[in-house]
């Protein structure tokens, strides 16, 4: 258990430090990023996850809102404040963790090495309930880990821009089965502009609980020729891609990447959770 918890710790400070975040539109609108989930498949390209076991009987919609420079600009800055938050976050429980990992091992094997030697008796039993505490305590702490991480993607995506009602595009294919998920793919046409640019993917799930919603946000390199809005953020060579455009492309797309880390972490928390919850049985020998 010690070993495991370690590992889930550095994985989850790794993960903190790969996001980057920000913060910019008030929202109206009802997220729910457990069940409809936006994966990162190429760099114009997102695969649409629903949950069939929560959601059913739905038509999904998505569509793409062009983001300008100014308010790109303004997202990546304010991204970088919700990443510095969730640092924080990581870097304050990660240490009080490791400690209560330390006292439940500690007491785990007062519990195994006084039940071997009788089983049943009051030291056993005493063993057991201080260590049952102090799972219960490691459970508080991974319990603020998945209740702020949830608060903070909420606030990633809504400072994404909002889209517009008369554009939506339903997705009329069946999509294809996976688990207990269907999965859908939309992809940015890069004919439709003309250098680098930024977009907003907004989804749109409206089953008999509502209409729900999730976003993301796509920097790609268009091989079109409009300006989209006017505004493209690097025009070189005339639509020829160089280094330092891919550089730039990388960069931006860095913000979805830092999102999908923000998933990793709150789901490597659970596991967290459940792995502690495995050991709360003792084995009939160990």
């Amino acid at each position: 258990m010690k070993k495991t918890i370690k590992v889930v710790v550095t994985i989850l400070l790794i993960l903190a430090i790969v996001i980057i975040s920000g913060n910019i539109y008030a929202r109206t609108v009802r997220f729910d990023l457990e069940n409809i989930s936006i994966w990162f498949l190429d760099t114009e390209s997102r695969e649409i996850e629903i949950r069939n076991t929560r959601v059913n009987n739905y038509t999904i919609y998505y569509q793409w809102v062009f983001i300008s420079d100014s308010v790109y600009e303004e997202f990546a800055e304010r991204y970088d404040e919700i990443a510095d938050r969730i640092r924080e976050l990581f870097n304050d429980t990660t240490e009080e963790l490791e400690m209560k990992q330390e006292e439940a091992e500690r007491l785990f094997q007062i519990w195994v090495e006084a039940d071997e030697y009788d089983r049943g008796s009051e030291e056993a039993i005493a063993a057991r309930e201080d260590w049952m505490i102090a799972l219960s305590e490691i459970d508080v702490i991974n319990d603020e880990i998945r209740e702020r991480g949830l608060e903070y993607r909420l606030a990633i995506r809504e400072i994404i821009p909002m889209f517009v009602d008369g554009n939506w595009v339903e997705i009329t294919g069946q999509g294809e089965r996976e688990f207990e998920s269907t999965i859908y793919e939309v992809t940015l046409d890069l004919d439709t502009f003309r250098g680098e640019a930024t977009y907003a993917l907004w989804i749109r799930v409206i089953d008999s609980n509502g209409t729900h919603y999730n976003n993301d946000i796509v920097t790609a390199w268009g091989t079109g020729t409009d300006v989209p809005g006017g505004d493209v953020r690097d025009d070189r060579n005339n639509g020829e891609r160089d280094s330092e455009a891919d550089d730039d492309e990388t960069n931006a797309n860095s913000i979805m990447i830092g999102a999908a880390s923000v998933v990793g972490a709150i789901v490597i928390a659970v596991v967290v959770i459940v792995v502690l919850k495995k050991f709360r049985q003792k084995p009939e020998r160990l």
